[in-house]
């Protein structure tokens, strides 16, 4: 029983399927959430600039960060922004992934010392951008594997820690949830959930037109708090099963979409990443059978394995035309060779 489960746990964690077109997919979607957020979000160069003397704290989450003016603070928001563009297109990808990473990690660590609130809802972008840049994020939607235009041999190393990243990222999630969830019963009990009554108010103070005419039907919302509670407390249990993980991604969608559609609090930050993580086809079994990893440039003369044995095969059905080549000790793919010279 525990050797069946450390294999599965084995295979979650190393053997993920479609790794490399799922980091793609996450570098584009990561890159995306914080141009918008650096663009249209609370990032004001002014405010923070011009506010640094007396909101800056040097007992914040960055002590050792200088109350920085408002050019040094555009300069920094520039370099985020440049750095997300490049991230988003594929070029330079290790690099600008990187340069996304710090500069967006640096200003949020700024605007946490004048307002830490705001860096509760986007900590998951600091982790996930981290694990993005200690793996090839290029080699799918990206400039620079239009330009390299290389084909590529397994390589069980980059493979696994692709996988472990993609893991990591799904763990995270989960464990998210789960703490929410955990906070809510312990502040509020079981009640939070059932009585839909946070929901409600919020709505009528806060909502949109939308969610303040559906407060005339209380039970809508009794509905939302339960929904709320499957998907909060549920989500980390469900997801130890992997069949449940597109159910568990749509859910975890449908619910960021409507709570933003009544009330306006928007997640987009966290469910935009969903479809790279959990709406992959998860056949994990033929994934860990093929083994398929493309990293390095063949050798002139060399090919990978799998063309060699259609190559074989091809060279079979032609066996008629390979008579007179008997008793030669040269290999089929050999034959080939010195006839195509």
């Amino acid at each position: 029983m525990i050797k069946k489960l450390s294999g599965k746990l084995a295979y979650f964690l190393f053997h993920q399927p479609a790794v490399w077109e799922r980091l793609a997919a996450l570098r584009i979607s990561i890159s995306v959430i914080c141009l918008v957020l650096l663009i249209w979000g609370d990032y004001d160069s002014s405010f923070y600039g011009l506010t640094s003397s007396f909101l800056h704290r040097q007992d914040a989450i960055f002590p050792f960060l200088p109350a920085l003016g408002p050019t040094a603070f555009l300069i920094l928001k520039s370099v985020a922004i440049v750095g997300g563009l490049f991230t988003l297109a594929g070029l330079f990808t290790r690099v600008s992934m990187v340069v996304l990473t710090v500069s967006f990690f640096l200003l949020n660590g700024y605007i946490a010392a004048n307002d830490s609130y705001w860096l509760a809802y986007i900590t998951h972008l600091h982790f996930f951008s981290i694990a993005l840049s200690c793996v090839d994020t290029s080699r799918h939607y990206s400039l620079d594997s239009w330009m390299r235009k290389r084909i590529y041999i397994s390589d069980k190393a980059q493979r696994e820690a692709a996988s472990f990243a993609i893991a990591f990222m799904q763990i995270f999630i989960a464990v998210l949830y789960l703490q929410t969830g955990i906070s809510k019963l312990l502040n509020s009990g079981v009640e939070w959930f059932t009585s839909g009554q946070t929901s409600y108010y919020a709505t009528m103070m806060f909502g949109t037109r939308l969610g303040q005419f559906m407060t005339q039907y209380r039970e809508v919302y009794h509905v939302i708090g339960v929904y709320t509670g499957i998907v909060e407390v549920g989500f980390f249990f469900a997801f130890l099963f992997r069949r449940t993980h597109k159910v568990l991604a749509v859910l975890g969608m449908s619910l960021h979409i409507g709570i933003y559609s009544l009330m306006i609090l928007s997640f987009f930050m966290l469910w935009w990443i969903y479809p790279a993580l959990f709406l992959f086809k998860n056949n994990w079994k033929k994934q860990a059978e093929r083994e398929e990893d493309l990293t390095v440039t063949p050798l002139q003369d060399e090919l990978p394995a799998q063309h060699q044995r259609d190559i074989e095969k091809v060279y079979s059905s032609f066996s008629s035309q390979s008579d007179s080549d008997e008793g030669s000790s040269k290999s089929p793919l050999q034959t080939m060779n010195s006839r195509k010279n």
